[in-house]
């Protein structure tokens, strides 16, 4: 799929939605806005099915913005190497350079259909094709980004990073005045992040502004609950100062000249480059303002021929910042259960019929009772129960969540934290007069179990 028939697809997919589209194909606006995208756009650029463009996808909340969500993604249609070609058959199967942007559109398609009503999305598209020819860049030219930072190429195979650096600048130019903003650049980067994590996982790797809110780990933990797993990387400064200028006349060196896969910490080199180039340098920790941002590398998740592509990393990213109740349509409906949707409700289920239906020779001990006393009013943390063959013996499982208060006094209408909340009523214990029917359960899933020595 070429970069016009991109657009066309995108156009008909969010005709009529929540989602807007703007596409910038004008070569002036794009010689003098994303000159680096330009610069990897020149030799495709003189054959019209197959000049490159870049597409904007912008989700606008219906109620007021408590976070904007903005990425950047690699959409190199096909990538030929440019000048320094893929030859061995190393160029098979590189029609899928593109799923950086693809999972960003995907991204897109979520959100339209979950309308989240705080949260603001925008997403930069950058499709185009590295092809090769007699307008193709080469090594030892000097681009100068839109930031203002003078880089040198050293390999035109290491385009996705050129195509992806201005459009990480603009939007970080739109997120000094957003709120709450969070940027990401998704891509299939390096095979370098394909040979460090192997197939089927992604790489995360946070600035250090985004480091501070955990965000890596964050999106690794939902990434893990929808089956979509990434492995965590560190930018170090040795990754900045490979990408430092090293002649007369530059800023920032593009990259090495030899593959990625091929030199030391060959994915996490592409990211600090990415920080440079869009000038997002700037805006770390110690800055007036400082700015989140997290590389993706889909290099190793993205799915490489014959197979299907998995659309790896929407579900992590979706999981991470859509899956909250406030943030989805359901949220708008204040009747949805008795109570707002926007309050979370817990919930815990324990099953006794493993202690019920114990030999006669064995007393009931009157679990879970001991275990919910030691729980809420003693040790005051959140445990659950689980049940382990044989003979279904129940385990107490720690769970991470805040403790639950307790108070000397009748805890009914007392408040007893600093919120004010009053503890919840005394529940009674009811018996059931005849054996319950049982019912499966799925066990807790949760961290490392401790047998309690009275259950």
């Amino acid at each position: 799929m070429a970069p016009p028939r991109v657009e066309e697809y995108l156009a008909e997919l969010f005709c009529g939605s929540n989602v807007t589209m703007q596409v910038i194909s004008d070569q002036d606006t794009l010689l003098q806005e994303y000159p680096l995208f330009a610069c990897v756009n020149r030799a495709a650029s003189v054959i019209p099915r197959h000049a490159g463009r870049i597409i904007f996808l912008t989700y606008e909340p219906p109620a007021c913005v408590l976070e904007t969500i903005m990425l950047v993604g690699k959409g190199v249609t096909y990538d030929t190497g440019g000048a320094d070609i893929k030859c061995q058959g190393v160029m098979a199967g590189m029609s899928r350079d593109k799923c950086g942007a693809a999972a960003c559109a995907g991204f897109m398609q979520i959100v339209n259909l979950l309308q989240p009503p705080t949260v603001k999305v925008v997403a930069a598209l950058c499709v185009v094709r590295n092809s090769v020819g007699e307008n193709c860049y080469v090594a030892d030219e000097v681009i100068t980004a839109k930031s203002g930072a003078r880089v040198r190429v050293s390999n035109t195979d290491a385009e996705g990073r050129m195509a992806m650096a201005d459009a990480l600048y603009h939007l970080k130019e739109m997120a000094l005045c957003s709120v709450n903003p969070h940027l990401f650049t998704i891509a299939t980067l390096t095979g370098h992040a394909f040979l460090s994590a192997g197939p089927g996982y992604s790489i995360a790797m946070d600035n250090a502004v985004a480091r501070l809110s955990s965000n890596a780990e964050k999106l690794q933990a939902s990434g893990e609950t929808m089956g979509d797993p990434f492995e965590i990387s560190r930018i170090r400064r040795e990754d900045f100062r490979t990408h430092e200028g090293y002649a007369e006349g530059d800023d920032i060196r593009q990259a090495m000249n030899q593959p990625s896969s091929k030199i030391p910490r060959g994915h996490q080199g592409p990211a600090a480059f990415l920080i440079k180039a869009s000038g997002l340098d700037k805006h770390g920790i110690g800055s007036e303002k400082p700015l989140k941002y997290c590389h993706l590398d889909i290099a190793g998740s993205a799915g490489d021929l014959p197979a299907q592509p998995t659309g790896s990393p929407i579900l992590a990213l979706a999981k991470a910042f859509l899956s909250d109740k406030k943030n989805t349509a359901d949220a708008k409906n204040p009747n949805r259960h008795g109570v707002c949707s926007c309050t979370p409700l817990k919930y815990t289920h324990i099953d006794l019929y493993g202690h019920l239906r114990q030999p006669d020779h064995i007393p009931y001990s009157g679990n879970p009772v001991l275990a919910l006393s030691y729980c809420y009013l003693i040790q005051g943390k959140c445990l659950t129960l689980r049940n382990e063959v044989p003979y279904e013996m129940q385990y107490v499982c720690e769970l991470d969540c805040k403790p639950v208060c307790t108070s000397p006094s009748s805890p009914c209408e007392v408040p007893c934290d600093p919120s004010g909340t009053p503890c919840p009523p005394i529940a009674r214990i009811l018996t059931c007069p005849k054996p319950c029917e049982r019912q499966s359960y799925p066990p807790a899933q949760s961290a490392s179990l401790c047998q309690a020595s009275a259950i």
